[in-house]
């Protein structure tokens, strides 16, 4: 039968080209000393509502209803009036 023969032939053909591709690829590493640059490891650029940095915001206000919420970044986290806030609202803010 030929069939069989040549189905073998073509998987040691692409198994072949499979290799050779993976080590050019690792040679144009190896010679240029870096991966290529993906778009998804670009630093992050603030530029949406707010354009600054998380780590630079030190103050919020929140104002409705006539009412007047204060949060202050200290040293120890975040302070909501004269309390310090702690677990899911300190990690929200």
């Amino acid at each position: 039968m030929v069939a069989a023969p040549l189905n073998e032939r073509a998987g040691q053909i692409a198994a072949l080209a499979g290799g050779a591709l993976a080590a050019a690829l690792l040679v144009a590493l190896a010679l240029t000393g870096s991966a290529p640059k993906l778009a998804s490891f670009e630093p992050f650029v603030p530029a949406g509502v707010m354009a600054r940095l998380p780590e630079e915001i030190t103050r919020i206000e929140l104002r409705a209803d006539g009412q007047t919420l204060t949060f202050a970044r200290t040293g120890d986290g975040w302070r909501g009036g004269d309390a310090a806030l702690s677990g899911a609202a300190a990690e929200h803010l």
